[in-house]
């Protein structure tokens, strides 16, 4: 008789780990095949085998820019695993604007993060901070 592993125990069986799913992009990593893939389109993130939408994750929005950058599961599972010890970490800031805003903190200015991703002028500090 075969023993019947969980889809936690058993890290092949992404269809029925999709539950689980928290857009992290793991699966897509370790698969051996490339059969998964990750997409990002507008607000969710899309799980897709072989091209075949299998799972969707809304993304949270960027405060400062506006970009769409992580899963809201997924920042829910980090707040989970570091709990109070990241209580003074700002998760509501894609990695542009989060480093943006801690290299202005470093250099004591205040950061200007602008909307123009489409111009490649992601954030610029304003020239009488300086």
């Amino acid at each position: 008789m075969k023993e019947v592993q969980s889809p936690r125990e058993d890290s092949r069986d992404y269809v029925h780990g999709l539950p689980y799913c928290i857009g992290c992009g793991s699966c897509v990593n370790i698969c051996p095949t490339g059969a998964l893939q990750i997409e990002d389109r507008g607000e969710e993130r899309l799980v897709l085998m072989n091209g075949t939408i299998i799972n969707r994750v809304k993304l949270e929005r960027c405060e400062k820019c506006g970009a769409y950058y992580a899963p809201k599961v997924f920042l829910k599972h980090v707040d989970t695993l570091i709990g109070e010890a990241g209580a003074a970490y700002h998760r509501a800031l894609c990695p542009t604007c989060a480093r943006t805003v801690g290299a202005a903190s470093i250099v004591g200015v205040e950061p200007d993060v602008s909307l123009r991703r489409d111009a490649g002028l992601e954030s610029t500090y304003r020239a009488e901070d300086v």
